[in-house]
Formats: C-alpha cells, structure tokens, sequence
C-alpha cells in the first residue's frame, strides 16, 4: 500500500490524495487529524483518484475509473458524502460537445460554483 497527497484545504485542515492498494488505487482525503476516509464510489467504478479540494474544504473532485479505460470528472460533497459524476450531469445538460469527455476535475471554486475540468474529445 502507498499514499500520495495532491492537495490541501486553504486551511489546511483537508488533505486529497490516493492509496494504491497493489494495481487498485482509490481516492481518499485526511482531516485534521490525519483519519483516511475514502472517496465514495460511483455505481460501477473500479477506482478513482482525488486531486483537488475547494479551498473551504467541502468539495473534492478527481478522475474516477467508471469502466475499463474509462474516466469520468466527479466531484463529492463532504457534507452528506454525495457523489456527482460531472460527465453525465454536463453531457445531460447540453453543456459538453458531442464525444467529448470530462475527464478529472482539477479546480473548485471556494463556494463551489465554477468548477475546472480536464476534458478530451472523441
């Protein structure tokens, strides 16, 4: 098993990062205290990685492995532990071109209302 951390809260007080559990890796964030918890799952997924936390620190977003060779952005609220995958919700919405995919979330806003995502085309 190894660690690795991308990113802190404004106040330091979250941490995001991934644990590698042999080939599987899984997002996971720290609070204060350094307890784990992890990143809950999408319906399907094999694995994620968390990469980036709202500056408060209620939000983390990441890459989350929704099919093989498949990633789709999420993001999560620490508040209630409530997972979005970003790619469905923009797709639905008519938001993100026709083939292309968001891909990981990379920035949030402090009130979580502009969100940055890594996205490819088909």
């Amino acid at each position: 098993m190894s660690t690795s951390t991308t990113t802190l809260s404004a106040d330091g007080s979250i941490s995001v990062g991934s644990v590698s559990f042999g080939t599987s890796v899984r997002g996971y964030w720290w609070d204060a205290a350094g307890t784990p918890r992890a990143v809950p799952l999408l319906p399907g997924a094999s694995g994620a990685s968390a990469v980036t936390v709202n500056p408060e620190g209620t939000l983390i977003g990441g890459s989350m492995n929704v099919a093989p060779g498949v990633s789709h952005a999420y993001i999560v609220s620490l508040a209630d532990n409530t997972i979005f995958n970003l790619h469905q919700i923009y797709s639905a919405a008519g938001i993100l071109p026709t083939g292309w995919t968001l891909v990981t979330t990379q920035h949030i806003s402090t009130d979580g209302t502009r969100i940055f995502c890594l996205a490819t085309d088909a």
